[in-house]
């Protein structure tokens, strides 16, 4: 755990068979359940902080153009990451867009529609839609759409998966819960085009990069200052708040870094080390996007790899589902089953005792008032010690939050305190067709 970020992720790659490995990165999850990227430059032990070293490899950077990457390996891993957000339910979309990426799914696994092997609801096999929204009639209507795209590779139906993943309005987005300025919880998303404000799962606001002049936290607020519109004069600072100093800080990191990649065509020098300089040294240390994809360092043939079944482990139990003749004959057979003696055994030795308790025994076992305020005393000590623990833990925050600012003063790294995220025109990617992403 004393090495860099970096030395992790190269071995995790290096396992993967991956060579475009600037879009995917190593996380972990701290007690919140919160994801945590590591970053390469630093220890890894100093960013556990303490929690468990459980890591996790994902898709850090979402591409608005799956296409454009250079293997078809690295597309296959978008898919499997892209499916799990389906299923997850942190990628929604509507009934035909399940069941078409459905259709792609199964055409990817097992090809062509063949009658002789595709009998009765074969579809029910796979795992198209969180277990919820899955339903014969959306199986039914893979099977439909599976029928109509025949002649596709497994490289093909995953390629037209995510031309069609891509344009969900969440594809790529990363929500982290916030209050506006009314105390209201809303939820701030992070993409590749911007950065968008939720509230009841509804998008009621939008920030696109090029919209955003700057990204600044302090404590647990965090801000963007965004530039005047057509009949504005005066640029607006937007806040926020978050839970705790932590989180903001979070956020503001994953905004550097998504900016970073998505915009610039270089990414930013890191700050040399100054007595008088004050704000954060943070920046993002890897390719563009656009240095990524005009990179020419790939000189092998297609890597070969095996592809994982999407097919459930069992099929949850249908509701209103007739039972079939095979049904019957089952329960039957289980009926007229002789049970092994180790059964019986266990049936010969079952303490009885507890089946010749009397009508006084019952009364007996019921709570006296003793009893029910001895419980309340017990509830109230365990609310007792759950406020204490919360308070603990805001002093806690309050305390890292204080430790920050005394490292900013001290001018180590991560100091609190924003860079100027104003970027001149020669540095930003201008007029990219990354940025053609449909948002709805």
């Amino acid at each position: 755990l004393k090495a860099k970020g970096n030395v992790l992720y190269d071995q995790v790659a290096q396992h993967l068979n991956l060579e475009e490995r600037d879009y995917f990165g190593v996380y972990f999850l701290d007690a919140a359940n919160n994801k945590n990227w590591i970053y390469p430059l630093k220890s890894i032990k100093r960013q556990l902080k303490g929690n468990e070293p459980n890591f996790y490899f994902g898709i850090k950077f979402y591409s608005n153009n799956p296409s454009q990457l250079h293997e078809d390996i690295t597309r296959y891993i978008y898919v499997l990451q892209v499916r799990k957000d389906l299923m997850s339910g942190k990628l929604p979309c509507s009934f035909n867009t399940y069941a078409l990426l459905g259709a792609y799914t199964v055409q990817a696994e097992i090809g062509d529609y063949d009658p002789e092997t595709c009998i009765g609801n074969y579809v029910s096999e796979f795992q198209i839609a969180p277990d919820d929204i899955q339903s014969e009639e959306l199986e039914q209507k893979v099977m439909e759409y599976h029928k109509e795209i025949e002649g596709q590779t497994p490289a093909d139906a995953e390629a037209h998966f995510l031309e069609n993943s891509k344009k969900l309005a969440l594809y790529g987005v990363e929500k982290y819960f916030a209050y506006d300025n009314e105390a209201v919880k809303i939820e701030i998303g992070v993409s590749a085009n911007g950065l968008y404000v939720y509230r009841d799962q509804l998008r009621i606001n939008r920030f696109a990069w090029p919209q955003i002049l700057q990204i600044l936290y302090k404590k647990k607020k965090f801000y963007i200052k965004v530039r005047p519109a057509q009949n504005e004069n005066y640029e607006k600072k937007i806040g926020f708040r978050l839970a705790s100093a932590i989180e903001a800080k979070r956020l503001w990191k994953v905004c550097i870094e998504n900016h970073a990649f998505f915009r610039l065509l270089t990414p930013e020098k890191p700050v040399k080390k100054s007595f008088f300089r004050f704000g954060s040294k943070f920046r993002y240390s890897g390719r563009t996007q656009h240095q990524a994809k005009n990179a020419n360092d790939i000189n092998r043939p297609p890597p070969e790899f095996n592809r994982t079944s999407s097919k459930r482990l069992s099929s949850p139990p249908r509701l209103g589902v007739a039972v079939t003749a095979e049904h019957e004959e089952a329960d039957n057979r289980d009926e007229d089953e002789e049970h092994p003696t180790a059964h019986l055994a266990d049936v010969e030795n079952f303490d009885t005792s507890n089946l010749n308790r009397t009508e006084t025994d019952e009364k007996n076992s019921l709570p006296t008032q003793e009893d029910i305020e001895h419980e309340k005393e017990e509830l109230e000590a365990e609310e007792n010690a759950a406020e204490e623990a919360e308070k603990e833990r805001e002093e806690e925050e309050e305390a890292a939050a204080e430790e920050e600012e005394e490292e900013a003063k001290a001018h180590e790294d991560d100091d609190d305190g924003p860079p100027d995220m104003s970027v001149t025109t020669a540095s930003v990617v201008q007029d990219d067709e990354d940025h053609d992403h449909q948002d709805d």
